[in-house]
């Protein structure tokens, strides 16, 4: 089913609740790590790849406040229920060598976690999962915009929405469209789980 935004109603109050509520964070984690789920079973990435990612979610969530029982709700199903009690310490120097490997462009993974690699290769898997991520964001603030707009005098279009992201975030109108075009349906359908905008009467 194809989502279009001006189908909805919009809640202004909860949309503004949930734009600022602490608990987003936890929302969002979620959407992430049943995305990494997704690119794992269709070979996108590999098992190890999620898990580091997984890894570094859990010690920044931790260092944000969140709790460590609210963390691992976030995680899917699939990757069952059984849990071991580790020292943060443990985690904090994967998820640390795990950041240092992806931000930079040159350091291989045997250089990162401090061991020995022959080759560095492409990294595929760190760039689609910047690409999502950044492409999220876009068009999460598309329909911000545009639902915030929908309840004051000067409403907006999607279109006007983009332009101004566009403009906002200094980059080029065509990638905000097409994060829009992209991710639009899955986030709409979030903001209906949230009870943020509600389907027309009738439509």
């Amino acid at each position: 089913m194809t989502l279009r935004i001006d189908n909805t109603t919009v809640n202004i109050k909860k949309l503004h609740e949930y734009k600022n509520s602490s608990s987003r964070d936890l929302i969002e984690l979620e959407q992430f790590f049943h995305n990494l789920e997704k690119f794992t079973l269709e070979g996108i990435i590999p098992p190890t790849f999620a898990s580091f990612e997984i890894i570094e979610s859990l010690v920044l969530g931790l260092e944000l406040g969140h709790k460590y029982t609210d963390l691992l709700k976030c995680l899917p199903h699939s990757l069952g229920s059984k849990t071991v009690a580790v020292p943060i310490s443990i985690l904090a120097a994967l998820s640390t060598a795990w950041f240092d490997y992806k931000k930079s462009p040159t350091l291989t993974m045997g250089r990162a976690f401090q061991l020995k690699e022959k080759h560095t290769g492409k990294r595929p898997a760190v760039s689609k999962m910047n690409s999502l991520k950044t492409d999220r964001y876009y068009a999460r603030q598309v329909l911000f915009e545009y639902y915030a707009a929908q309840n004051s005098k000067q409403k907006i279009s999607a279109l006007d929405a983009q332009v101004k992201i566009s403009e906002d975030e200094k980059v080029s109108f065509s990638t905000v469209k097409n994060a829009y075009t992209k991710h639009k349906n899955v986030l709409i359908n979030e903001f209906l789980k949230h009870g943020i905008i509600n389907i027309k009467s009738g439509q």
